[in-house]
């Protein structure tokens, strides 16, 4: 396993997330899974990614639910790596050198900038 000798097994277990998105986004997940701004085309759709440009994903269901617009919600399994807990907004910036993931400072909102970290799961309809 890549990430257990990069980083240590305390940075390589699973944890649950979800990601919020339209319903218009629903087949190109379930076919590609997420992607990384900048992978085949794909753009943040509300802003250019205030800490980083990176894949969204949140512990809060509330929070990333609202992101869904009434869309879907997809429950993830996600390995988040080492995290830089951030302190001041990027906006779109790349990862920061040494990590695997942002987080924001209040903990729930969660970046990530490899596509093969996060596996979705199942697609709650909202």
């Amino acid at each position: 396993n890549t990430m257990v000798s990069k980083r240590g097994k305390q940075n390589a277990g699973l944890t649950i997330a979800f990601h919020g998105t339209p319903k218009t986004a629903e087949k190109s997940i379930e076919d590609k899974g997420l992607l990384v701004p900048g992978e085949k085309g794909v753009a943040h759709r509300t802003d250019s990614g205030w800490w980083g440009a990176g894949i969204y994903l949140s512990p809060d269901i509330n929070l990333a639910a609202a992101y869904g617009s009434g869309g879907v919600l997809f429950l993830c399994a996600v390995i988040r790596g080492r995290v830089c807990k951030l302190a001041a907004r990027l906006d779109g910036g790349n990862l920061k050198h040494g990590y695997d993931s942002h987080e924001d400072p209040s903990g729930n909102e969660w970046i990530l900038f490899n596509s093969a970290h996060i596996l979705p799961i199942y697609a709650i309809k909202l």
